[in-house]
């Protein structure tokens, strides 16, 4: 509370002392004879009296529970995992080509991608993007490449965004020996979690059926 709100509540507070001291003074020298008549003034005065001392200590009371709230709340993600199901321009999965070190296509695989957004105001220092497949046919956790840069982390400038490629699947898609039709969703679930350096991370679940098109179908958001 500011210098300027807690003066106003002492004036209130010392102005409703005031008007006790002042009523309990006038009742006690000329009650009964004068005040008799008038018994809902009285209350009336008093009633003021009291709510101009309520008001403002409970009004300090609530700003300092507020206070004590926000202060106790985890604050949210800098980070955004975005993912979107209508794959816009096959931004989120396409079919890709392997290249070697001479740049020589070697042949295709299946990729799908996340946007990693910053939403917050500053730079935000060594963002990295870890993929984990858990369920019937695990995968143990590994950092994912940032497409445009092909690195494991970069910085990310406020409001800026790059796209992290999660799952490589061979094609086709159905291999000798991978589980398929309903024992396909065993490759899942996926959580994909992106962190940068003095900041909370953010974590999406999804799961995963690389029979489909799409592939991957948000769980829960965090």
């Amino acid at each position: 509370m500011g210098e300027k709100s807690a003066w106003h509540s002492s004036w209130w507070i010392g102005l409703g002392a005031f008007m006790i001291a002042a009523t309990v003074q006038v009742v006690s020298s000329v009650w009964p004879e004068s005040i008799k008549p008038h018994p809902l003034i009285v209350a009336a005065f008093f009633a003021i009296a009291v709510l101009c001392i309520l008001i403002p200590v409970v009004r300090v009371i609530y700003l300092w529970a507020s206070r004590s709230i926000r202060t106790n709340e985890i604050p949210p993600s800098p980070l955004e995992i975005i993912f979107e199901p209508l794959n816009p321009a096959r931004k989120f999965w396409s079919l890709e080509a392997k290249q070697d070190f001479y740049k020589r296509v070697t042949g295709p695989y299946w990729e799908c991608r996340m946007e990693i957004k910053n939403v917050s105001q500053k730079t935000l220092r060594n963002v990295a993007v870890t993929v984990e497949r858990i369920g019937p046919s695990p995968e143990k956790p590994h950092r994912a490449d940032f497409v445009r840069i092909n690195a494991d982390s970069c910085d990310l400038q406020p409001g800026c965004s790059e796209l992290v490629a999660i799952i490589r699947w061979p094609h086709p898609k159905i291999q000798v020996g991978m589980l398929a039709g309903p024992s396909a969703w065993g490759y899942g679930p996926v959580i994909v979690t992106a962190s940068a350096d003095d900041v909370l991370p953010a974590q999406r679940r999804f799961a995963f059926n690389y029979e489909t098109d799409q592939m991957l179908f948000d769980e829960e958001t965090s």
